[in-house]
């Protein structure tokens, strides 16, 4: 399940918030995840657990990807709609691109703690 995980946060950071971190950190975090998964399927004593252990990663993957846009659309949807939000501080929402951009980066942040 960890796999699956770090696979679907992995292709999420690189399609989506690619902008505002470094692609290389996604695709560590991408191999990693096909590194365990890999290494579950190997290891396995009976060849019929690799296909369940590769299908519950992929759905794992999947599950995480959709849930990270969606949560990210719903966020950019609610200020794109005038609500406020403690990370953008008094920030005027002019729905631009920059705008967005800077948005993510400071969720981003305070997620971090930076």
């Amino acid at each position: 399940m960890i796999g699956g995980v770090l696979i679907g946060e992995g292709l999420y950071g690189w399609t989506t918030v690619a902008d505002t971190t470094d692609w290389r950190y996604w695709a560590v975090e991408l191999l990693i995840g096909v590194a365990i998964t890999t290494a579950a399927s190997a290891r396995s004593q009976y060849p019929r657990h690799v296909l369940p252990t590769m299908a519950a990663a992929i759905s794992t993957a999947a599950v995480v990807f959709a849930f990270y846009r969606l949560a990210g659309g719903a966020s950019v949807a609610f200020h794109r709609h005038g609500f406020a939000d403690s990370n953008v501080g008094n920030q005027v929402d002019d729905g631009s691109e920059d705008f967005i951009a800077r948005h993510r980066f400071r969720r981003l942040g305070s997620r971090l703690d930076l």
